[in-house]
């Protein structure tokens, strides 16, 4: 099995081994090298072909370190005397400068072979979600320019109908993400969602795989059987919870209340999408808590801490599963009007103008990338929303 299962910094010695010992053959997804050569501009442009190639087709692994047996994983042979932090700087310095458009999300991982200091290199590139990406032939502003895609026998040239192809796929990819969030979250306003919750004020948040978008099943039924039981199934702000349960949609997960109505679920959809709705934050507190007129309140703290464990979760559970950034990750508040934030009652704060909070769609773009960089935008928008400049930052 090829290596896209994996994290990659959970990548071993022992797993190049293995790929050594099935004779994994090279595919659409993977690529050894048994050197890294980066002197001329012609390696240059072929090393940068490869790694343009796996963005522009469905991402994957070029390892180094590994010969190449008749398009087979051959002898392990690692590479010596590599300063890894001056090599991957280069590879940054040339991918600015000799590729267009800027590549997102690109991770290196070294892997120690023995004591001497020999290594194998595991670069991972993902899709890219701006493809089609040119090489710059000569590196400067002018000049020929080669745009490269990837199938099962390696890489090859895109033609004008292939680059054609891939801008439309790219435009097409991103507009799909977004009707499926607009047309979900229509559902719920409309309240015509299939599950049915006992209360109409909501938070939905939704992690959508790029790869989600051009597939239309990613995870199959033994995909989802697996992961049935798995933690990250667990609903926002809830302890004791019911496995997965299949549905049409793919799998349900829900909080373990008897009743028909629900409190917090969910649901992976068969291409990978993730949507989490809970209808416990939000609510109006009795009262005798704040008074008549300071119980619609929105305590922020324990939204942004159940918020980001929940995102956690859901990517932790798509990866188990071998789906690969980039993430798109959104949260929307349904039927909020009036409600004001509760962290400083006494000073108050604006209450909420509208109906609906939906925030701007953020783009997880590798697992190197800090959570809080996606889920910070979206906690100050709820912020700005209730006249305040910023969330507080998580300490």
């Amino acid at each position: 099995m090829p290596l896209s299962h994996l994290a990659l910094k959970r990548i071993t010695n022992e797993d190049l081994t293995q790929l050594v010992a099935d004779q994994i053959r090279e595919s659409k997804t993977i690529e050894f090298k048994q050197h890294l050569n980066l002197e001329g501009d012609k390696a240059k442009v072929e090393f940068l072909s490869d790694i343009t190639a796996f963005a522009n087709t469905d991402g994957g692994d070029l390892v180094y370190g590994i010969a190449d047996a008749s398009g087979c994983a051959g002898e392990l042979v690692g590479m010596r005397n590599l300063d890894l932090d001056s090599i991957q700087q280069k590879i940054e310095n040339l991918l600015r400068t000799w590729v267009q458009p800027r590549i997102r999300g690109i991770e290196f991982h070294p892997i120690s072979l023995d004591e001497s200091g020999s290594i194998a290199l595991v670069i991972r590139i993902p899709k890219s979600i701006d493809a089609p990406h040119l090489v710059k032939m000569n590196g400067g502003g002018g000049g020929p320019v080669r745009f490269c895609g990837r199938n099962s026998n390696g890489k090859f040239d895109l033609d004008i109908n292939e680059i054609r192809s891939s801008l439309l796929e790219t435009v097409g990819r991103t507009e799909a993400l977004r009707e499926f969030r607009r047309a979900r979250i229509n559902q719920f306003i409309a309240c015509e969602s299939p599950v049915q919750y006992w209360s109409t004020t909501l938070l939905v948040l939704h992690v959508l795989p790029m790869i989600g978008a051009t597939r239309p099943v990613v995870l199959t039924t033994e995909d989802l059987v697996t992961v049935s039981t798995h933690q990250g199934l667990r609903p926002i702000d809830v302890s004791n919870f019911v496995s997965g349960q299949f549905n049409f949609d793919g799998l349900i997960s829900r909080d373990s209340s008897s009743t028909l109505q629900r409190a917090s679920t969910v649901q992976i959809f068969r291409n990978g999408y993730v949507e989490a709705v809970n209808c416990t934050i939000i609510q109006p507190q009795p009262d005798y808590v704040f008074g008549p007129m300071n119980k619609m309140l929105i305590f922020s703290s324990k939204l942004q801490i159940e918020v980001r464990g929940a995102f956690s979760r859901y990517i932790d559970m798509l990866k188990s599963c071998g789906i690969r950034y980039p993430f798109v990750v959104s949260m929307s508040l349904i039927r909020v009007k009036g409600y004001g934030l509760a962290q400083d009652p006494g000073r108050g704060s604006n209450r909420i103008d509208r109906d609906h909070l939906l925030m701007d769609e953020q783009l997880l773009e590798s697992e190197s990338q800090p959570l809080a960089s996606v889920l910070d935008p979206m906690f100050d928008q709820l912020w700005n929303a209730c006249g305040w400049e910023a969330a507080p930052r998580e300490t």
